[in-house]
């Protein structure tokens, strides 16, 4: 079972994991009103993190970041980072 956290504020998003971890099992959903390009920057964050886009129900891309140089773009209406 997993434990979400779920990320709805503007600042909820743009703080993102910075400074913190998903623990194990736990998945950090960002949730937006609608779909538009998401990028999605490692910059502060010290360990990879596996990223997946999606649009309704459909998983639209998914990618492992590298710490503090990883960065990735694609359309969305929400995104969820877990540990790889």
């Amino acid at each position: 079972m997993t434990d979400d956290v779920i990320l709805r504020s503007s600042f909820e998003q743009a703080r993102g994991v910075i400074g913190r971890y998903p623990e194990q099992g736990q998945r950090v959903v960002f949730e937006f009103d609608e779909v538009a390009p998401r990028v999605v920057h490692m910059l502060g964050v010290r360990r990879p993190l596996s990223v997946e886009w999606w649009i309704g129900d459909e998983r639209e891309r998914t990618e492992t970041l590298r710490p503090w140089s990883g960065i990735g773009r694609a359309d969305a209406d929400r995104i969820i980072e877990t540990r790889p």
